[in-house]
């Protein structure tokens, strides 16, 4: 099996022996645990970190360091909304907000948000994982 650095060393030499117009490296890690994943993709249409899907992009490499300590310390959870049991939305979120990016979908700068239904919470360590009814209305939702 080829290590990390080797790889790394194996793309540098790719890079350079091929040569085209606009070369576009996009690098990638991840780290799993018992069935959950936290990714982290670095490339020309931004930097993100991922968990179990949810993701969000960050705009410094210093908030993207952050963000991945946050996830591995259940700092940021992973926020999947559902309507009529579909996903419509999935993000990263604190965990005592998790419903904060749901506002910014609705209305002209987004789309019009359907109802939701059901919210997954997903931690790294799976203490703070969740699944339960949403109601817009109420404090206690979320």
């Amino acid at each position: 099996m080829i290590s990390d650095e080797e790889r790394l060393r194996l793309l540098a030499t790719l890079v350079r022996k091929f040569p085209a117009d606009d070369p576009r490296i996009d690098l990638g890690a991840q780290w799993e645990r018992e069935g959950v994943v936290v990714s982290v993709s670095l490339g020309r249409d931004g930097m993100f970190v991922s968990l179990n899907g949810c993701s969000s992009r960050f705009e410094t490499a210093s908030e993207l360091v952050a963000a991945i300590e946050d996830v591995f310390a259940d700092r940021l959870v992973g926020v999947t909304a559902y309507a009529d049991a579909h996903p419509i939305y999935s993000a990263l979120s604190r965990p005592d907000d998790p419903s904060a990016g749901f506002g910014r979908l609705d209305g002209p700068s987004g789309f019009d948000m359907p109802q939701i239904d059901v919210v997954q919470i997903q931690s790294w360590s799976g203490a703070l994982d969740e699944e339960r009814a949403f109601d817009a209305d109420s404090d206690d939702s979320l």
